[in-house]
């Protein structure tokens, strides 16, 4: 098979129970069996059965031999061959991306907390990822404010220069809370996506900017309802 662009590789995991799940186990690696249990929770390792499938997949598609391996950080890539490989899961899905050059990848399902996202938005995204979202740092009350207006069907919109308080009722400030959680979750994504890029994990999140477009290079494959996925090459230069 032919690689141009990056080609990702997803699977529905929730298909992974009882007999077709044993099946599965019973072909994956010796390491990957190892993988799978240690993991304690059913989803983890559904997921992590999951992943191992894909990359047997990958392999089989591109002839490629050499197993996986995972650095110091947990990267996980093969032994040479010229792929690259990167994994990532959430939910019911997992998913592999492969492509010739270092590639990232990350799928969330869009169902978090608005209160959480917008801190950890304020905690650890770029100054340049913050202006696009219309979000500044907080000035001591700036997480009150939030949770309050929240409360009382109220959007707060914080911008560097001032913070205005839109009041909505229903569905129209609940439509609005969800877009602005939606803003943030996407460029989470696209973090995750360069951490797994870099192999230096979630310690470096706050030093990726997903806006450096001179950098990083993304692609944004159709992805199962409620979910999003990025995923990241380094740009050519």
């Amino acid at each position: 098979m032919e690689l141009g662009t990056p080609k990702v590789y997803i699977k529905d995991v929730s298909e992974l129970e009882g007999e077709a799940f044993a099946k599965a186990y019973k072909a994956m690696t010796p390491e990957r069996r190892a993988k799978i249990d240690r993991l304690k929770s059913e989803g983890d390792r559904k997921r992590s059965l999951g992943a191992g499938m894909l990359i047997e997949e990958i392999k089989s598609d591109f002839g490629i031999s050499a197993r996986v391996f995972e650095d110091k950080n947990g990267k996980p890539d093969f032994k040479g061959g010229g792929y690259h490989i990167s994994i990532s899961h959430s939910g019911d899905y997992a998913i592999a991306a492969v492509s010739h050059d270092i590639i990232g990848c990350d799928i969330e399902k869009l169902n978090r907390n608005n209160r959480q996202l917008i801190s950890i938005a304020r905690k650890h995204y770029s100054e340049a990822e913050k202006k696009l979202l219309g979000l500044c740092e907080p000035l001591g009350e700036g997480d009150e404010a939030e949770t309050e207006a929240l409360a009382k069907n109220e959007t707060v919109t914080e911008t560097c220069d001032e913070t205005e308080t839109k009041v909505g009722t229903g569905n129209q400030a609940e439509a609005k809370a969800g877009a602005k959680e939606e803003e943030i979750l996407r460029i989470w994504v696209k973090k995750e996506a360069i951490a797994h890029l870099s192999g230096e994990g979630l310690k470096g999140l706050k030093g990726f900017d997903s806006c450096d477009e001179e950098t990083y290079e993304f692609y944004y494959p159709e992805a199962p309802d409620g979910y999003f996925i990025a995923v990241v090459t380094y740009k050519e230069k």
